[in-house]
């Protein structure tokens, strides 16, 4: 079986999850909220999960590799700037029950 043929079956069967996904929710009966929403929370988070792990383990290495120490501290300064944001956003929510721009 040659590499292009491979590539488009694996596609294909990926691909195919989704429909699939929704044509088993749109059956499915689960008549409890909590256990409903339980069933939700767990598929999104293994699905973050995923996502994350592909981008630890695949894109940050690639990108170390063609970037600059400038371009890393960059990046890492922006990460902790939103970090510190969030947590402010969260303690004013918290503490002070200010209501943010999005709500």
């Amino acid at each position: 079986m040659s590499v292009l043929l491979k590539v488009i079956l694996s596609t294909l069967f990926v691909g195919l999850a989704m429909p699939l996904g929704a044509t088993i929710a749109r059956f499915e009966n689960i008549t409890s909220k909590n256990i409903k929403d339980e069933l939700a929370h767990r598929v999104m988070a293994f699905g973050a999960g995923t996502l994350l792990s592909t981008v630890a383990l695949i894109l940050v290495p690639e990108g170390i590799a063609n970037s600059t120490p400038l371009v890393a501290a960059a990046c890492f300064i922006l990460l902790i700037s939103g970090a510190v944001i969030l947590f402010v956003n969260i303690a004013f929510n918290d503490n002070l029950r200010i209501i943010n721009q999005w709500q």
